[in-house]
């Protein structure tokens, strides 16, 4: 089921660990599956220098959050560009699959786009905001 963001679903976002990733649209000449796949491969990194060294490394890697990252659940928060073989669009569903999680999803106000909510893809998405929320 899928929330529209208000008062108290800011207060329940904040149970997640957010991913936040932008990039290019349609446009992007990049293969999405291997952009995808590089993106899991840094996060995964990340995440484990962070689990192993825990929050004493996080003095030297702000990054890291003040230490384990596992310790709330992911969410990826996406934007709203409609769906493209290629670009963010294609992207971002590919890493949600692949780290087995669930999406956020903000689109532009009406009066900025009236389109971009409309032609926004849902799949997997639990919470939707919208640019001024």
């Amino acid at each position: 089921t899928r929330q529209r963001c208000n008062g108290n679903m800011l207060a329940e976002l904040a149970r997640y660990h957010p991913i936040i990733i932008e990039g290019m649209g349609y446009y992007d000449p990049r293969p999405p599956a291997q952009v995808a796949a590089n993106i899991v491969a840094s996060l995964r990194s990340h995440w484990s220098s962070c689990n192993k060294n825990g929050s004493s490394n996080a003095n030297s890697n702000a990054a890291c959050a003040g230490g384990i990252i596992s310790a709330k659940p992911k969410l990826l928060i996406t934007q709203g560009d409609p769906t493209a073989e290629r670009g963010i669009s294609a992207i971002t569903p590919l890493v949600s699959e692949m780290l087995g999680i669930r999406r956020g999803l903000v689109v532009l106000d009406d009066h900025i786009d009236p389109d971009h909510a409309a032609n926004a893809p849902r799949d997997n998405v639990i919470v939707e905001c919208q640019y001024s929320d």
